[in-house]
């Protein structure tokens, strides 16, 4: 199953946030702000905020120290926010593959469960020793989960929307910088980049290598 397709999804959704790096300026009268084009995040909008943020609105400082101050604590971050950071290698031998495990599952005890299947609901014995197949347990988190792809993929995503925002609004291009630097290890760069599939997304352990709902671990 790939979902080649998704990925690069995923990846025009956070160049919409880098596009504000990227304002194209507009012949407008003087004193106005050019109007970025994005596809999210409402143009006109931020276009109006930075420039009442030149202006040193006193509403709005605040909130702008907030976001300079987070995006420069992100600077010194992501290192290890990749798919080759995880210790476990994905059935397909590589660590370029993405995997994660389905939030809610946990192992199972000595009990006999009806588990989720690709073909619909099987009845299955627990293996004491193995504790497979996983079970559900409906919201409670599962902390093994965070082991995996899915929590180092919303960290930097969440890290460039931040730094891409703080450089619109301050100029500042150690932050785009960054920003750039954030995408290019997890999609492209040779050594840490992850494969465009989501093939081993919220696999469940004893029932299943991947879904097809692993795709909203990147919406």
């Amino acid at each position: 199953m790939s979902l080649s397709w998704a990925i690069y999804a995923f990846v025009s959704g956070a160049c919409v946030a880098l596009s504000l790096c990227h304002v194209q300026p507009m012949q407008l009268p003087v004193g106005q702000e050019a109007i970025p084009k994005t596809l999210v995040y409402n143009g006109s909008e931020l276009a109006s905020v930075r420039a009442r943020s030149h202006k040193e609105d006193p509403e709005l400082m605040s909130a702008l120290k907030r976001l300079t101050d987070a995006a420069v604590t992100l600077l010194h971050k992501g290192e290890n926010w990749t798919v080759m950071a995880k210790a476990r290698t994905p059935p397909s031998g590589s660590k370029h593959d993405y995997e994660s495990i389905g939030p809610y599952w946990w192992p199972c005890n000595n009990k006999t469960w009806e588990v989720d299947h690709k073909n619909g609901l099987v009845t299955a014995k627990c293996n004491d020793s193995t504790g497979l197949p996983w079970v559900r347990h409906d919201g409670v988190h599962n902390p093994i989960t965070d082991e995996f792809d899915s929590k180092p993929n919303q960290l930097m995503s969440g890290a460039v929307q931040t730094l891409s925002a703080a450089y619109y609004f301050t100029q500042n291009k150690t932050f785009a910088r960054k920003a750039v630097e954030l995408l290019d290890q997890w999609y492209l760069s040779s050594s840490s980049c992850m494969h465009p599939n989501l093939n081993f997304g919220q696999m469940i352990p004893g029932v299943c290598d991947g879904r097809g709902i692993g795709i909203i671990d990147t919406s």
